[in-house]
């Protein structure tokens, strides 16, 4: 859907939610927020029959208000109808409402995120928010509605089955799967770095590492046809090898395995990627972290959450290479450079 056809929908639903007679959704817990440009946590709760549709996980309070609400992505940097909004027309097409294919339940709570796939956002936002929940004393035993990619994704299918979350009851919804409920909660969530990583390690059953215990050293690495990797790989590695750092790429690795290595990980080397999420595992203990970059792609949130976890951070800013976008660009590392931030650790 274009920009054009994004906005036309988000005025129309907006025409419709201001004459429905449906009712707001009620705000059950608040915690303000005073850092930066971030909103402050909520949780809301839908007091009449409520739809969750299945594209984008937008509860429709029935007939038609829109709940837009907990939906600002990115931490609100955009409105939410900018990444992605509903068709008003399919939503009252006679045609639509009868081939949908309908769950009915009674009360559930939504962890439904525009970023779901994303290894990052799946544990910061989408288990945030379960930890929110968790905290605000909200979850009541419910069943908990995620998207598609918790069936999609084998990560998602493997946390999912492990420990406490195992013996939760997750709802799957699937690409044409609208959940009709009496009562949704959803919200938007707050949850530091921290206290979602505690909230993880707590049930999954995982204990902090004896300080006797050596930590290893680790060199992450992203190859294509990943994107944002290191054009002279070769010469970095000989660097972090006379480190002492190995050279670990944990793409089709079990999510057990990751968390394990993680966890007895001391000293990380790692280009910015989904892969820095893994360093919550090693909460309690601590940790080095050098974020290798690009220098036209460097958003913050690594160094946010190294220092939530209370770890040590160092970031290299490397020239891109010319010709690619920012976000995606592949860069090469001042091996020099890198040599003498690691002498420092």
């Amino acid at each position: 859907m274009s920009v054009g056809g994004k906005l036309a929908n988000a005025v129309a639903w907006k025409a419709l939610g201001l004459t429905a007679r449906s009712s707001r959704p009620a705000v059950v817990h608040r915690r303000q927020v005073l850092t930066g440009r971030r909103r402050d946590e909520l949780l809301w709760r839908t007091e009449s029959a409520t739809v969750i549709e299945p594209q984008y996980g937008y509860p429709i309070v029935e007939p038609r208000r829109l709940c837009l609400e907990g939906f600002d992505a990115l931490r609100g940097a955009l409105p939410p109808w900018s990444y992605g909004i509903p068709s008003v027309r399919k939503w009252h097409s006679p045609r639509e409402r009868r081939a949908r294919q309908v769950v009915e339940l009674d009360r559930v709570v939504s962890l439904r995120h525009f970023y779901e796939w994303n290894y990052y956002h799946f544990f910061a936002d989408v288990i945030g928010m379960l930890e929110l929940l968790h905290r605000a004393r909200a979850l009541d035993d419910l069943p908990i509605v995620v998207g598609p990619s918790a069936a999609e994704l084998r990560f998602v299918r493997e946390l999912l089955s492990m420990g406490d979350f195992a013996r939760m009851q997750w709802v799957v919804q699937q690409h044409d799967m609208y959940i009709r409920a009496r009562e949704v909660t959803f919200g938007r969530s707050r949850s530091s770095h921290a206290a979602t990583a505690r909230f993880i390690v707590d049930r999954l059953h995982l204990t902090p590492l004896p300080p006797s215990e050596p930590g290893r050293k680790v060199f992450l690495v992203r190859r294509p046809p990943a994107t944002r990797c290191i054009v002279n790989l070769d010469e970095v590695e000989a660097v972090t090898t006379a480190a002492g750092y190995e050279t670990v790429d944990t793409t089709g690795w079990p999510l057990a395995d990751q968390i394990e290595l993680f966890r007895r990980t001391s000293c990380l080397v790692a280009i910015h990627g989904a892969g820095l999420t893994n360093m919550m595992f090693r909460i309690g203990n601590p940790m080095s972290v050098v974020e290798l970059c690009s220098d036209r792609w460097h958003p913050e949130s690594f160094r946010r959450a190294a220092g939530e976890l209370g770890f040590d951070f160092t970031r290299l800013s490397c020239p891109a290479e010319p010709g690619q976008s920012p976000q995606h660009a592949n860069f090469r590392v001042d091996v020099a450079q890198l040599a003498a931030t690691l002498a420092a650790l």
